[in-house]
């Protein structure tokens, strides 16, 4: 798919064996950290951390983004399928609790190879942590190496995804891709000790002056899905320095109320939900050019 690239909804068609279209990475993986990872939902890091990829590049530009270091520049280290699949088992020698794959939809025939190559010597779940903005084709392909989907739903209003992410249709792809996860994952289950170890969990992060579009998503999703997934609202949202459109401060208790309220009215109450002490820098990773092999 690469040769003519269809990674994601932008169908870029670019040949990126020779060339690099919107998301920046040519063929082989770009990885700018991977270790045990504390700062995600608690049924995915758990005591012992969660096995964290990040990849660098990015299929989305959201003006918001936290990760833009690596996300907007590609700043990484290019490295070859064999060496992504040995980061894999390194990760689960520390103990991590499952691999989270973070951004890899640009890179998914990169990393599908890298699963191909640890199928059976990987014993703990692989997650796919995506922006959403996912094909049902990527989806299903990637699928019978996946065991929690972990995707964002950031817009419903195409308005304000044209504004924060310069694209207007993504909650009509988003909606799809993740129709598509949902059909391919396997019941939620979680163990004793709190631990996810299959399922759909879908992400919102609440931006602050539009509670009324993420409670439209979340009428989608009980709508749609019930409670055959979980959801994890995040209420993280921290101004990012020269975020043009963006809101420029935090989330009020107010609105934050609101959408709990919402979400407790349509049943969506089975997931993960911040308090507004989650905002701030604290919680970001940071990428000093450690931890990546």
């Amino acid at each position: 798919m690469t040769e003519l690239c269809l990674l994601c909804p932008r169908n870029c068609l670019v040949n990126r064996n020779t060339d690099k279209g919107f998301c920046g990475i040519g063929t082989k993986p770009v990885v700018a950290k991977a270790f045990p990872h504390f700062g995600e939902e608690p049924s995915i890091s758990g005591t012992k951390g969660s096995g964290t990829v990040f990849f660098s590049g990015c299929n989305l530009r959201c003006s918001f983004c936290q990760n833009n270091l690596i996300s907007g520049s590609g700043k990484g280290w290019e490295i070859e399928c064999d060496q992504l699949a040995q980061i894999f088992l390194d990760l689960q020698d520390k103990g991590v609790h499952n691999i989270n794959l973070v951004s890899p939809t640009h890179q998914s025939d990169a990393i599908h190879q890298a699963l191909k190559l640890v199928k059976n010597s990987l014993r703990i779940p692989v997650v796919w942590n995506s922006g959403g903005y996912d094909t049902p084709e990527v989806i299903e392909k990637i699928a019978p190496y996946i065991q929690i989907w972990l995707p964002d739903l950031k817009f419903h209003s195409s308005q304000l995804s044209m504004k924060m992410a310069g694209i207007s249709n993504y909650f009509e792809k988003a909606s799809r891709a993740i129709e598509t996860m949902v059909f391919h994952a396997k019941p939620t289950h979680i163990d004793q000790d709190g631990m996810m170890k299959s399922g759909v969990m879908i992400r919102h992060l609440i931006l602050p002056g539009y509670s009324q579009d993420s409670i439209r998503l979340m009428e989608w999703v009980a709508g749609m899905f019930g409670h055959t997934v979980q959801m994890s609202l995040m209420a993280q949202y921290t101004p990012m320095p020269n975020a043009e459109h963006a809101p420029q401060r935090v989330l009020t208790q107010k609105e934050l109320n609101r959408v709990m309220e919402a979400a407790a009215k349509l049943g969506l109450c089975n997931g993960y939900f911040q308090d507004l002490a989650a905002a701030g820098f604290e919680l970001l990773p940071v990428f000093d050019g450690e931890g990546v092999v």
